[in-house]
């Protein structure tokens, strides 16, 4: 007992150091692991604020013409923020307005609005009409005019001799006193006379246009693009809808190409106040070439595929690829530089278009039918054109400045959202189907 109490304060703290001993392994466990949890905590909290610390923060991109991005050189703040916020709010504005002005760029007004997407058989019989006259308002608009032919040669000849020769003549009676002198003071007038017409035409006229086409429909020139799918106006049957959208789609590049003309050439100040020929930049448009086919990711799809439904079932029944319907432009560099296929914001055709143009100026006509339209130039040829010889072979009259002969092969754009959504129900729905186009219940094209 006596060694107890010696010993007490040491039995005591070794009690208490047993009882320490024991309580880390029991009822506190739970207390170190939240303990640690919290500890680890802070540290993901202390690397986050030397992270933001140690951040300097980039500026917005805002500037179209540049894409690089500037350092802030400090912490954001509030206000700071806000003011991002409202820029890149004005650039979201300014960007909403610019694809609207896009879409008025390309946007269509149709020959005749009933004929499409599936119009009745009225409809497409005056789509026909329309067409054909579009095609001649056209020429007319171009103030463009032809070689004289024969035919028109021998018309003036009649019209002249009846006007200036047959009253010449003098008679007694019946008999007709100076006939034989007349007819020799004629034929030295016809002498001159095709060179005289062909003076005529190239200086009451701005430019060319090809003749009319041998075997074709009357009136048709190479110069324009007449669908075959359009039956001529003394046909009376009506065109298929697939023809009238084939057509309707070669006439919209068409109007683009003759406004392009006719800016380039109005650009010019003509010398005696009537613009000529001589004076023009385009000075004949030989050919508009616009085949009915779009470029797709696999390849070119020919519009006339959609009349047989063998072929948009197939087209129906092939299993569309991951990027056949993804949102944002497809690009194949199999058929052109630019890449651009259909994809599910706008549709792809090429076509090519050949002018004889001033040698120094053609490239005005390159500017005029590219710029303010969905048009990109492909490739150009250009090869020097003999005017003399031109003019004797052809009797084509272009002037004393150097010509050209330009050749250009084109890609335009249709964007979707103006053909077949359902603001704008043109496409017809076997187009839409050999496209691969997503349809609703009621058949038209889903947009995303």
């Amino acid at each position: 007992m006596d060694v107890i109490k010696k010993n007490m304060w040491s039995i005591v703290c070794g009690v208490v150091a047993v009882l320490a001993v024991v309580s880390t392994f029991y009822p506190l466990n739970g207390k170190f692991d939240e303990l640690n949890q919290k500890l680890q905590s802070s540290v993901a909290d202390q690397r986050k604020l030397k992270q933001l610390n140690d951040l300097n923060p980039n500026m917005p991109v805002i500037d179209p013409k540049t894409s690089e991005v500037k350092k802030l050189n400090q912490f954001p703040t509030e206000k700071i923020i806000a003011k991002g916020r409202e820029v890149v709010g004005k650039v979201h504005s300014e960007s909403e307005k610019l694809q609207a002005r896009a879409l008025a760029m390309n946007e269509r007004k149709p020959l005749v609005l009933a004929a499409l997407p599936k119009g009745s058989q009225p409809a497409l019989s005056a789509f026909k009409e329309a067409y054909y006259a579009g095609l001649e308002q056209m020429k007319l608009d171009l103030d463009a005019t032809t070689v004289p032919t024969a035919e028109d040669v021998r018309k003036r000849e009649d019209e002249i001799f009846k006007e200036q020769f047959e009253p010449l003549i003098k008679k007694f009676g019946d008999q007709e006193q100076n006939r034989q002198e007349v007819d020799a003071a004629f034929a030295d007038a016809k002498l001159q006379l095709p060179r005289d017409m062909k003076v005529e035409r190239a200086k009451t006229h701005t430019m060319y246009i090809m003749g009319e086409k041998q075997g074709s429909v009357p009136g048709t020139t190479a110069s324009f693009d007449y669908h075959p799918g359009i039956p001529s106006l003394e046909d009376n049957r009506p065109p298929d809808v697939h023809d009238v959208w084939a057509a309707q789609l070669g006439y919209w590049i068409q109007q683009d190409v003759v406004n392009a003309i006719k800016e380039t050439n109005a650009s010019v100040t003509p010398k005696d106040g009537k613009l000529t020929v001589e004076d023009a930049i385009i000075k004949r448009l030989n050919k508009t070439d616009i085949p009915k086919v779009y470029m797709t990711r696999t390849g070119p799809v020919a519009i006339d595929l959609a009349k047989n439904p063998q072929n948009v079932s197939s087209a129906q029944g092939q299993p569309a690829a991951a990027d056949d319907n993804a949102a944002g432009a497809i690009r194949s560099y199999g058929f052109s530089a630019t890449g651009r296929v259909c994809n599910p914001s706008y549709d792809v055709m090429h076509f090519t278009v050949q002018v004889d143009a001033d040698a120094q100026k053609f490239q005005t006509f390159m500017t005029n039918l590219t710029r303010g339209k969905f048009i990109t130039i492909l490739r150009v040829d250009v090869q020097g054109v003999d005017r003399q010889r031109i003019e004797q072979n052809a009797g084509y009259i272009y002037g004393k400045q150097p010509v050209v002969r330009l050749w250009l092969k084109c890609e335009t754009i249709f964007f979707r959202s103006l053909t077949v959504d359902k603001d704008h129900p043109l496409m017809p729905v076997n187009v839409q189907k050999l496209l691969k186009i997503p349809q609703t219940p009621g058949a038209m094209a889903e947009l995303r």
